[in-house]
């Protein structure tokens, strides 16, 4: 189960906007434990078809999180975002 397969403590949940919400919404029913929601606004495309340089719209306003980080994405194409995203956590 979720519950089992995530490490011990409050688990911040990150969706990538805007896609991710979907996800995180329905990832979020079917686990018992204890969460906090922020969310990652990234984007390499800007209306165009070839990606470029991650242009920063949001990042989590929530101080440093001692707990299991969740980061939810519904597209993967390179995984050139998402990997930007990772390199910024902590």
């Amino acid at each position: 189960s979720l519950n089992q397969a995530l490490p011990e403590g409050e688990i911040l949940m990150l969706p990538v906007m805007n896609g991710g919400i979907f996800a995180v919404c329905e990832l979020a029913r079917r686990i018992d434990r204890p969460m906090r929601f922020d969310y990652v606004h990234a984007t390499r495309y800007r209306g165009e078809t070839r990606g470029r340089e991650v242009q920063w719209l949001h990042w989590p306003s929530l101080p440093a999180h001692p707990g299991p980080i969740v980061l939810i994405d519904d597209i993967f194409d390179e995984g050139h975002t998402l990997a930007a995203i990772r390199e910024r956590l902590p």
